[in-house]
């Protein structure tokens, strides 16, 4: 089995250190792949002098998360498997080596690493044990998808039953070559409407109805240090895309009988986000965009 990983980064230069040395301190030494989305900082410069081993590709404008993992996934069409990092991940050493074994069974679409947060986190809160970030993804009765064990402690979620995650995590995740091809839609993977934030949901939905199996690895550990943290105010862009791509994912992917099945919920959760738009000027851009996608 072949493999490769491929990191999206935007002005992450603080960040691509950490990963890329814990890449090459990897058990399963994999080639890396880094795409660059018109940085400003200095990341590619750095990642070259720094890492010449990594593959850079520089795209002259933002394509975000969406665009910039499909342009990896074209440039890099050879491997059975391929294995999707946010810049701000910092690899346990045996994380490539656990994170493939899923991938003896041809049904596994998409292998889930355990996600902790780092210790800054973890001593904010003054525990000494580390703390879950993410192990997948489970839906909400809104049909939201939310991370799974998120602020758990780490000892107290690994005494939980072992259970699959319905969907995974953008931040890492790794994915079969014949899922990618199998869901992809007119060339993309990840829609490119979406451009970032979500984007993962809706493959997660894809995966689901054509029946690919999505598993987690809890030996297959990463610190996410998220830039974009949760428990602060997101920055307006980050929140309209937020916002406008939770519609979409709804729209697009949701079979109607599940929408149904689920109506007083999605109902409800639909009305708050409304309420949410009309009392936070700086979502307002999101309407438009959400009403010109709609056709598409």
């Amino acid at each position: 089995m072949t493999a490769h990983v491929q990191i999206v980064g935007w002005n992450h230069r603080g960040d691509l250190e950490d990963l890329l040395h814990s890449c090459a301190r990897q058990t399963l030494s994999l080639p890396v792949l880094y795409v660059d989305n018109a940085s400003t900082d200095g990341s590619v410069d750095f990642v070259r002098r720094e890492f010449p081993a990594v593959r850079v590709i520089v795209n002259s404008v933002n394509r975000g998360y969406a665009g910039g993992h499909n342009d990896g996934l074209r440039a890099e069409r050879s491997t059975d498997v391929a294995i999707l990092l946010n810049p701000d991940i910092v690899l346990d050493p045996r994380c490539f080596e656990e994170l493939l074994r899923p991938f003896a069974d041809p049904r596994v679409g998409a292998a889930v690493p355990l996600l902790v947060r780092p210790r800054a986190d973890r001593e904010r809160v003054g525990a000494d044990d580390a703390i879950v970030d993410a192990y997948g993804t489970r839906l909400t009765p809104s049909l939201r998808a939310v991370h799974i064990g998120e602020g758990v402690r780490l000892t107290a979620f690994l005494r939980t039953p072992e259970s699959s995650p319905w969907g995974f995590t953008g931040a890492a995740v790794a994915l079969s070559r014949r899922a990618i091809s199998d869901v992809s839609l007119a060339g993309e993977f990840f829609d490119e409407a979406l451009h970032s934030y979500r984007e993962d949901v809706d493959v997660s939905w894809r995966m689901v109805h054509r029946g690919w199996r999505i598993v987690g690895v809890r030996s297959a550990r990463a610190t996410h240090v998220r830039a974009v943290r949760q428990d602060g105010p997101k920055r307006p862009r980050v929140a309209q895309l937020s916002w406008r791509n939770s519609f979409l994912v709804l729209i697009k992917s949701v079979p109607t009988r599940v929408l149904v099945r689920h109506g007083i919920p999605v109902a409800l959760e639909s009305a708050l986000r409304l309420v949410q738009l009309l009392v936070s000027p700086r979502l307002w851009p999101a309407l438009p965009e959400l009403v010109r996608l709609l056709p598409q």
